[in-house]
């Protein structure tokens, strides 16, 4: 896991107000970015929890941040699929840093 692309902490995130996703990922208007913010946001926090290294905990937060702060809708014939792949990853993150690191996570 600590090897995977996921646990980069140079990761920069790629949020849109926008994800448009089509059948057979045509288009792909944000589509994989989210899906791959929302696995490394869940692997950063594995990161945190099993190293308690805290740079990966702000790297969580931060990928959750970029896209909570912009993301407004899901469109396209595959909206329904692509907020389930990406949602079931969001929340695991979330979770893991809401009860097990004590720095600042604030709910703006």
């Amino acid at each position: 896991m600590m090897a995977s692309r996921y646990a980069d902490l140079n990761r920069t995130p790629k949020p849109r107000a926008v994800v448009e996703c089509g059948s057979y990922s045509n288009p792909n208007y944000g589509c994989t970015d989210e899906r791959e913010d929302a696995i490394a946001a869940y692997t950063n926090a594995l990161a945190w929890y099993f190293t308690r290294d805290e740079r990966y905990a702000r790297k969580s937060i931060e990928l959750m941040d970029a896209w909570s702060a912009v993301l407004r809708d899901h469109t396209n014939s595959n909206a329904p699929l692509q907020t389930g792949w990406a949602g079931s990853s969001w929340p695991k993150a979330a979770e893991i840093i809401k009860y097990t690191y004590g720095g600042a996570w604030t709910n703006s």
